[in-house]
């Protein structure tokens, strides 16, 4: 059995973007990419204000399958 693969969006303007390369093994192991994400917005400006983007975890589709 395969597993299953996770991946970070964040919304813009123009969409959903992925917002980093890497997959993530599990759905936990993707919160955290989050949360480390947010802490280094935290440790880079300094200020932690309530975040404006909003985020989504993705799971990714098997190769050669394709939307109908």
């Amino acid at each position: 059995m395969e597993m299953k693969k996770y991946y970070i969006q964040t919304r813009t303007l123009h969409g959903w973007h992925r917002l980093f390369t890497e997959n993530y093994d599990s759905l936990e192991d993707a919160t955290k990419g989050i949360e480390r994400h947010l802490d280094s917005l935290f440790f880079e400006h300094g200020v932690m204000d309530v975040p404006t983007s909003i985020f989504r975890i993705v799971k990714c589709k098997p190769k050669g399958v394709v939307n109908v």
